[in-house]
């Protein structure tokens, strides 16, 4: 905003200020009053100071009159700025002479003539302070008004205030203002106490993050090295000599410890077995034919109305998945199963690497075991397979794991079989967690509830991945009673959790086990059952007993 002249005579100056803090605005502004006020005197005028801010949002505030707002010489070079005064003489028939370097006389005026520091050059970026003074008044008075700018020169310039210290150090160290009350000694005292006992409680939890992350490193490496044993151990000495090794109490330790990513699949082969004889050859045979199927199920769709043909197609395709309304419910619930396993990986999904594996092995197993077809929790038993084996293999331990007791009882849907296990699993609860068990009875929780879940996909779905994968390893060693104890394991590892729990609660925590499980917390509460495979076979033969006699 550049000065106007007033009528009568009048100065205006004008500032446009962007830089440099407050402290420092502060200081040249009471020189500049003060010199103002002389001028102000000397010229027998009045002087006109208005401010304004360059940064565009700052709204142009006019200052009072009688103040100014005016920086110079030094004062500027705290905050980078070249300070120009040009003065205008508004008698214009007035000789034209150039005013020295502040200082000015009568008639040495120029229309427009700049005063500028020694030591910065007028061409210099000022950073957006501008101060520029438009006098209008006789030229005898010029001399008094620039001899008081060149007084206000040779002011020493303000000391630039440090850079602002941080919250804490700030309240403790810095001095107040000097409108409010010092410190006393006893406050910089307690104050210093203060910032010390910060330091020192940063400084612990500093040597307390080192520390966990030296342990997390040192745990870390040493599992490592444990893995790299075990697998050398499995791959040296266990597989080689399987019959005989697989036995021992060295190869039992290992197993109960977790499979190596690298053994698993070729360890579960050989502890699963193949007591139905399954071959390769087989497996592509029923992939093909099942393959068959589907193509022959969407034909016979489009066209159910034809001829004696397709009722004929339509017959052989019932001696593979018992009848075309069988084979199509089965080949549908296949595809939706499908997309719906283990969904947080992306893997099994349409359009994912091992779709296709997991589609063709189901549809095989529907073409391979009719009286059984498909069943819902059957895909995510074979997607743990295939993540640890090729196709045919996963299809080999699916078919052998499916014709073990527990699980041929769950997928047949075989009524009395079914109430048998749930109730074996009723008994060894009772035993081994009483507590638990009367709160179960009190909220009206029955085993079945939660069992079928568990047991039908054999923990892969209740459980992270990494856990299940735990569960299976030892699963197949010990056979269908470490279900029991799994089960066990985990109502012991949440018992008091569960028993501040109410009926709806519990019934969705057993659908919604917490994903963050500790597998070795999980380990040690299975440890802690005390189950022997003699009594859990003892207690499934009292309970056989009973529902012979209950018939």
């Amino acid at each position: 905003m550049d000065g106007a002249p007033d009528s009568g005579n009048s100065v205006i100056v004008t500032s446009d200020v962007s830089t440099g803090g407050d402290e420092e605005r502060g200081q040249v502004v009471a020189a500049a009053e003060s010199v103002a006020a002389e001028a102000c005197e000397a010229m027998e005028t009045d002087v006109v100071f208005t401010m304004r801010q360059s940064v565009s949002d700052q709204p142009q505030q006019p200052l009072e009159n009688g103040s100014a707002r005016s920086m110079t010489g030094e004062a500027c070079e705290p905050m980078k700025t070249d300070v120009v005064f040009t003065i205008r003489n508004s008698v214009i028939d007035q000789a034209q002479q150039p005013l020295g370097n502040g200082s000015a006389h009568a008639g040495d005026v120029d229309d427009e003539h700049k005063l500028t520091d020694p030591g910065s050059s007028s061409a210099d970026k000022i950073g957006g302070t501008n101060l520029t003074t438009q006098a209008s008044t006789e030229n005898k008075k010029l001399g008094g008004l620039s001899s008081l700018f060149g007084r206000l020169r040779g002011m020493p310039a303000p000391v630039k205030s440090a850079a602002a210290p941080s919250s804490t150090t700030g309240l403790i160290f810095e001095n107040r203002p000097s409108n409010l009350p010092a410190k006393s000694a006893a406050e910089e005292k307690k104050h210093r106490k203060q910032y010390e006992a910060m330091l020192e409680a940063a400084e612990q939890k500093k040597r307390k993050e080192e520390g966990q992350q030296r342990r997390e490193a040192t745990d870390r490496l040493r599992r490592e090295e444990e893995e790299s044993s075990r697998l050398a151990f499995w791959l040296n000495d266990i597989l080689p000599h399987w019959e005989t090794m697989h036995t021992t109490r060295k190869a039992k330790d290992l197993w109960w410890q977790g499979l190596p990513t690298r053994v698993r699949g070729p360890v579960w082969k050989r502890a699963l077995g193949n007591d139905l004889q399954i071959t390769h050859d087989l497996y592509e045979i029923s992939r093909s034919r099942a393959a068959e199927m589907l193509k022959l199920g969407i034909k016979t769709k489009e066209n159910d109305t034809q001829s004696d043909s397709s009722e004929s197609n339509a017959s052989n395709a019932t001696a593979y998945l018992v009848s075309a309304k069988s084979r199509e419910a089965s080949v549908q619930l296949i595809h939706l199963d499908v997309r719906r396993t283990f969904p947080h990986l992306g893997i099994f999904q349409e359009g994912g690497p091992l779709h296709k594996d997991l589609h063709d092995i189901l549809c095989a197993y529907s073409c391979y075991r009719p009286d059984m077809g498909y069943v819902q929790g059957m895909s995510f038993l074979a997607a743990i397979f295939i993540l640890n084996m090729e196709p045919a293999d996963a299809f080999i331990c699916l078919a052998n794991l499916l014709c073990k007791p527990v699980h041929m009882a769950l997928f047949r849907v075989d009524a009395a079989q079914i109430s048998l296990y749930f109730n074996t699993f009723s008994v060894l609860l009772d035993e081994t967690l009483p507590r638990l068990s009367n709160h179960f009875k009190d909220q009206g929780i029955l085993p079945g509830m939660f069992l079928v879940d568990w047991f039908f996909t054999s923990y892969s779905k209740s459980l992270p991945l990494d856990v299940a994968s735990r569960i299976w390893d030892v699963y197949f060693r010990d056979g269908d009673e470490f279900l029991y104890r799994t089960g066990l394991g985990i109502l012991h590892m949440y018992q008091t959790r569960m028993l501040e729990m109410e009926f709806s609660d519990l019934a969705h925590f057993f659908t919604h086990l917490p994903d963050d499980m500790n597998v070795d917390e999980l380990f040690q509460s299975i440890s802690a059952i005390s189950l022997t495979t003699k009594h859990y076979q003892q207690v499934i033969v009292q309970q056989k007993d009973k529902v012979t006699a209950s018939c």
